[in-house]
């Protein structure tokens, strides 16, 4: 009963019997199929209720990420946290650090912490609602040093006791977009126990840095319409700057209002900085958004052109960190308008070579990035935080443990196959013990797995996407998914369900939304070769499939989404479309559905929360899960666990053992796995 499953954006219409025969034809040996090339990416899982945004790594090794966890979805009832590494593989130690979330994280010099807390959700009009608490760690505790009404826009904790704090001139009571005009500069020399007025007041301030002893700023101001940013440096902590030199004119837009960006140096008179000014940004890209260079400096400023892949609609504000002579940094694409990568990793040396792209994220955003002198990085997404020890181009997790994301396939004996944890979404991983702890065993040289499944505890398939057209491979492991050998590509197109039921014996759903195919295909020597045995005709117009399963080679059920917000489930055979399985669904589109089905009649529909309950069979108000023990038996309807807003992946490896992964790493940037032992009743977390 084993299967596995593609996230509900693989769907698509179908119509023609002939467009069987055509994909079947398709499937045929092929002498000249190229291995596709490796291209990894990455996300990771946190608990279902908590989301990081802050990340700080020490000299020395130490490690913090910050966030929010929520003891449930009311918003007054989450507070701010910090997960912290004292030491390179040492455990984690987390804290509350009250208020409503940490939004900004740094090390000093000595190896005190700063937290950035903000005290609630939203700001309002009421004083001091969107008030700001600066915090520092010692002896295990944290201590406020600064608390403030106004926009802080840059902390920068310095050696000994020195710090500095940008505080915006925003409107007062707060608006929903700020037009930030200026800045004022706080310092501190004894932790944060005494602080003063560092400067005059100042232009906008979207970043600090220090070098030597020289205070940088990256400062904001306009001259008439012309918005200008420049590099300005103190030698007097602050109290005076001068400006080194322009990095960019922007002739007709005015103050940059929503400037961000950040600084970084390299060997000699090289610095980088990266900007982004929210306010300019329409549906193809921000003015502002890129990498800029100087190699005298800071007197002269070129910007670097992304390179080619990374260079498509740019969108969102870029991250920045060096190390010895290079600077990571990252780009990032508007998916509502430009077609993933959603985000991609480039290289820019001090030469000013470049960039060189590094490493793409298909589908998901980083929220901080910092790179050690060993060029150990370290980058947080929505979900958690990564750690690569090559300079970018392979990712693991670091905290939290990993997590499969798209798929599950339970061989029995306590052994669970998964595919991707979010820190690379092409890695295979395993847990042997029903689910508690997973660990990667491989990884397949493609972007993404976009089906899974395992015959037995050694011998396993899955189908990849590779590139940005998303062209499919289908690949064999003997050793439990450690290693993969190429079996041949696929045509274009999407897998709605793969099942191996045999070494040799397998099923296929196969659709392609550009050509309106969808046809339930077979293979009987490995995956080498693939026949139609059905397609559907014309059926495009009354909806299109949501997920399909595989109860026999030549049989499948699939969840055919409807125009009008519900869903039925329907066989497929070589007959053709049977009828309904007497299942209407509330509206499944936006969090998706997922099927499982049995050679014994078994069935098991998951149906995330719905954007627009509708009547229907069900409530549409939580996730649920239709099951059918066997073909004569009657529908039961369980409710899913409050936080599984979205399906991912279902797989029963019987009728009571059934497992679950909820949550979109696009959408929310959370993933966890479910498992029920009696039916589909009661769900678990079967965390360590």
């Amino acid at each position: 009963m084993r299967t596995a499953f593609v996230p509900g954006a693989m769907r698509a219409a179908a119509v023609g019997a002939a467009t069987a025969l055509a994909l079947a034809s398709a499937l045929a040996p092929s002498g000249a199929s190229a291995v596709p090339t490796a291209a990894m990416r990455g996300l990771l899982p946190p608990g279902p209720l908590a989301s990081l945004s802050a990340l700080a790594v020490a000299r020395d090794g130490q490690v913090a990420v910050g966030g929010q966890a929520c003891e449930d979805d009311v918003a007054a009832r989450c507070h701010g946290i910090v997960a912290m590494q004292a030491a390179p593989g040492g455990t984690w130690t987390t804290s509350d650090v009250g208020g409503y979330g940490v939004t900004a994280l740094a090390y000093a010099p000595g190896g005190t912490l700063w937290a950035q807390v903000q005290t609630a959700p939203a700001c309002t009009a009421q004083p001091g609602s969107c008030r700001t608490l600066l915090r520092t760690r010692a002896r295990y505790a944290w201590h406020t040093v600064l608390a403030t009404d106004r926009t802080v826009s840059a902390v920068l904790p310095g050696p000994g006791g020195d710090a500095w704090v940008a505080l915006g001139a925003c409107p007062s009571p707060p608006s929903r977009l700020p037009v930030c005009s200026s800045s004022t500069l706080l310092a501190t020399a004894d932790g944060g126990r005494r602080w003063r007025q560092a400067s005059a007041e100042h232009a906008w301030i979207a970043a600090l840095a220090l070098r030597g002893t020289s205070l940088w700023a990256l400062a904001a101001r306009s001259r008439g319409l012309t918005g200008i940013v420049q590099v300005e440096v103190s030698r007097d902590g602050g109290r005076t700057f001068q400006t080194l030199g322009t990095v960019v004119r922007q002739p007709g837009m005015g103050l940059p209002t929503r400037l961000t960006g950040e600084l970084a140096f390299g060997p000699g008179g090289v610095v980088w900085t990266a900007l982004s000014d929210a306010d300019s940004c329409a549906m193809h890209g921000c003015l502002l958004d890129g990498l800029y260079l100087s190699g005298g400096g800071g007197r002269t400023w070129q910007a670097l052109d992304w390179p080619a892949g990374a260079d498509v609609c740019p969108f969102g504000t870029p991250l920045l960190a060096a190390a010895g002579g290079e600077a990571l940094a990252t780009v990032e694409r508007n998916l509502a308008a430009c077609a993933p990568p959603a985000t991609s990793l480039v290289a820019a040396s001090a030469a000013g070579s470049g960039p060189r792209l590094v490493h793409r994220w298909p589908d998901t955003f980083l929220r901080a990035l910092a790179v050690t002198p060993d060029r150990r990085v370290w980058a947080l997404t929505a979900g958690g935080l990564i750690v690569s020890d090559d300079a970018g181009q392979r990712w693991q997790p670091a905290w939290p443990a990993a997590t499969p994301e798209s798929a599950l396939d339970p061989v029995g004996g306590g052994a669970v196959f998964g595919a991707g944890d979010q820190a690379q979404s092409s890695a295979v991983l395993e847990s042997t013990d029903q689910g508690r702890i997973w660990r990667q065993v491989g990884a397949l040289p493609v972007d993404r797995i976009a089906a899974l499944s395992f015959v037995d505890a050694r011998l396993g398939y899955a189908i990849g996407e590779a590139g940005p057209d998303g062209a499919c491979s289908l690949w064999r492991t003997a050793d439990g998914g450690r290693t993969w050998r190429f079996v041949r590509a696929l045509p274009a197109g999407a897998p709605l369900a793969l099942r191996f039921f045999t070494a040799e014996r397998a099923g296929l759903v196969w659709s392609s939304a550009s050509q309106n195919r969808l046809a339930l295909l077979q293979s009987g020597d490995g995956g080498r070769t693939f026949r139609a045995v059905a397609a559907i005709p014309e059926y495009g117009r009354g909806g299109f499939v949501e997920a399909a399963a595989l109860a026999a080679p030549r049989e499948a059920w699939l969840v055919v989404a409807r125009r009008d917000g519900t869903a039925l489930l329907r066989r497929l055979t070589a007959g053709g479309l049977g009828a309904s399985a007497a299942l209407r669904i509330a509206g499944t589109t936006g969090y998706g559905a997922q099927v499982e089905a049995g050679s014994d009649g078994f069935l098991a529909v998951a149906v995330g929360l719905p954007y627009h309950p509708r009547p229907g069979f069900g409530t549409g108000e939580q996730a649920e899960l239709f099951l059918r023990a066997g073909a004569a038996r009657p529908w039961h309807v369980y409710l899913l666990p409050r936080e599984a807003g979205a399906v991912a992946a279902l797989a029963f490896r019987s009728p009571s053992d059934g497992w679950l992964i909820t949550g979109a790493p696009f959408l929310t940037g959370t993933v966890a796995v479910w498992h029920t032992g009696d039916g589909g009743a009661v769900w678990a977390t079967p965390a360590p």
